[in-house]
């Protein structure tokens, strides 16, 4: 079943939510929970992922979760490690159950990594982003998600130059291209100055 909602519109849309919801209510966003939280509901409120898939017992699953294990298979048993802070399920297949436990193999279509920095000069951007790359891989190159975001929202950030968001940018630009990760990777970063409410999308 073809997915109808394409990976950059979507995150499009969302960008835009969080940088109105900055804008409106400086304050609303303080941490990652609430980071996460927000981006779930605006996520569910989208028609096509109120949709349900059935499971191998023919009951329905919702597609989108919060804190959603990372799950592989290795040698016919499942491996875990972690958990992504959003995904949105597959819905074209059927979950498998091991010992009375959801297993889930290349099940997600789309993991979430996010974060809510307070990071006044920036210079732990990148560096954050980096410590998110494994969750999208591991050391036997089998993928959990089909597909890997990270979003970050940087709520104390001071007002720089703008060669200091390009150097930031374009250092995003070569974490976007690394091979350590052989799925398709996005990145958001969103910077915001609460004194002036003005956010501003660096990297979508």
């Amino acid at each position: 079943m073809k997915e109808t909602v394409h990976i950059k519109e979507l995150l499009r849309t969302l960008t835009e939510d969080v940088k109105k919801e900055l804008k409106a209510k400086p304050f609303f966003l303080v941490t990652e929970h609430d980071l996460s939280g927000f981006l779930y509901s605006k996520i569910f409120q989208m028609k096509a992922f109120q949709e349900t898939f059935q499971d191998i017992a023919g009951k329905p699953n919702f597609r989108l979760h919060m804190e959603y294990p990372r799950y592989w298979e290795e040698k016919g048993k499942p491996k875990r490690k972690g958990r992504y802070d959003l995904a949105i399920l597959r819905k074209d297949k059927p979950l498998k159950i091991f010992n009375n436990d959801l297993f889930i193999t290349k099940q997600v279509w789309l993991g979430f990594e996010t974060k809510l920095l307070w990071d006044s000069t920036g210079r732990r951007v990148v560096i954050n982003m980096e410590n998110d790359l494994p969750a999208f891989t591991n050391e036997d190159n089998k993928i959990p998600a089909d597909n890997g975001v990270i979003f970050h929202v940087n709520a104390g950030r001071k007002p720089n130059k703008e060669n200091d968001l390009m150097e930031i940018k374009r250092k995003m630009e070569g974490l976007q291209k690394t091979k350590l990760v052989p799925n398709p990777l996005y990145l958001v970063y969103i910077e915001s100055y609460r004194e002036n409410n003005k956010p501003e999308v660096v990297f979508v």
